[in-house]
């Protein structure tokens, strides 16, 4: 994923929040989740994934929906919304890649 990509990611991710934000139940925490989705995806895609799997692997329902469409991409298929019917990446690519984390904390699943 491009530095341009990450930036429109979040730009979209701010819209998006300060359009939730005049609802009822707006969660005043749901910005700083969004961000470490951000996170979350341009680490998927510095191992290789796609763009649109990374997304598909972070985000879920409406709001994934929101950001493949403004990314530029194909909304979720039925297949892919109901039955998650896609590439799970894996969460740690310390102990499926052999590679460390930028942060380079321990996994917990794999203990190292």
């Amino acid at each position: 994923m491009t530095e341009q990509q990450n930036l429109a990611m979040i730009q979209l991710l701010t819209a998006y929040d300060r359009k939730q934000s005049t609802k009822r139940n707006y969660n005043i925490y749901g910005i700083g989740h969004y961000f470490g989705g951000v996170e979350t995806v341009q680490k998927h895609c510095d191992n290789g994934a796609p763009l649109r799997l990374a997304i598909l692997n972070v985000f879920q329902d409406r709001l994934c929906d929101h950001v493949l469409k403004g990314m530029g991409l194909d909304k979720m298929t039925i297949d892919e919304a109901r039955w998650c019917d896609f590439q799970r990446l894996p969460h740690c690519y310390t102990c499926h890649d052999k590679r460390f984390d930028d942060d380079d904390r321990d996994c917990p699943n794999c203990n190292t």
